[in-house]
């Protein structure tokens, strides 16, 4: 058994992050996006990039490299991350 540090955060405990809900449902809605709007829904670049690196070890995003002489990073759902937003909408639904 490792230190908590060391072990794999569920996807409960990643989707408790703040703002990890907002990157998903952006996502969900535009298909795709570079990291500079997806940080534009935090407070700072750091949260933004930590979210994302747990949602792709996650296999919730994609994360493409484009090799357009910038270096662009873009994201979108997989389709376990497509089902994570159903989810997210559905669980939406019951608050009305």
């Amino acid at each position: 058994m490792g230190d908590r540090k060391n072990q794999d955060k569920s996807i409960l405990r990643i989707l408790a992050m703040p703002g990890c809900k907002e990157i998903i449902m952006e996502l969900n809605s535009k298909g795709t996006l570079n990291f500079g709007k997806l940080a534009n829904i935090m407070d700072y670049r750091a949260k933004a990039t930590r979210i994302l690196k747990e949602l792709k070890n996650k296999g919730i995003v994609e994360r493409k490299i484009l090799d357009d002489g910038l270096r662009t990073t873009r994201y979108s759902l997989t389709d376990k991350g497509k089902a994570v937003a159903d989810v997210l909408i559905r669980l939406g639904e019951l608050e009305n």
